[in-house]
């Protein structure tokens, strides 16, 4: 399973309109640790940033899973309940997991479902849809 680690990067960018701005972009890496995702999003922001940078932290995310799609330009982030019944009790075990969808412009957020992504998981809720701004390096 792989470990998504988000950076935010703190640099001088030059605007649409000619201005400097200094601006605070998430990304999101996946790395062993914190130290190599630091470096990878250090040497992918390098040959386009003059001026003022650094990182200005580095979370450990509890993301699962990342489903891509080429036409998708935002992602959502999904919280979803796994759902299992103990047969001996009788009882329902909600197990949360986090996952990031990819938001496809021609269709609303309401309608992107799991079953698009091709999820090869059991009934599941959806519990929480965030839009999170990630830049994937």
């Amino acid at each position: 399973m792989a470990t998504w680690i988000e950076v935010r990067a703190r640099y001088d960018k030059m605007m649409e309109n000619g201005s400097v701005k200094k601006v605070t972009e998430p990304y999101l890496a996946d790395a062993l640790s914190c130290t190599e995702a630091e470096a990878r999003v250090t040497e992918e922001l390098q040959p386009f940033i003059s001026g003022d940078f650094r990182i200005s932290s580095v979370v450990t995310t509890k993301i699962a899973e990342i489903f891509w799609d080429e036409t998708g330009d935002k992602f959502y982030k999904v919280k979803i309940n796994f759902i299992t019944l103990d047969e001996k009790t009788a009882t329902e075990k909600k197990t949360a997991s986090y996952i990031l969808v990819p938001r496809i412009p021609s269709k609303k957020p309401t309608t992107i479902s799991l079953t698009e992504c091709a999820a090869p998981w059991p009934i599941t809720r959806l519990r929480r849809l965030l839009r999170p701004n990630w830049l994937s390096v």
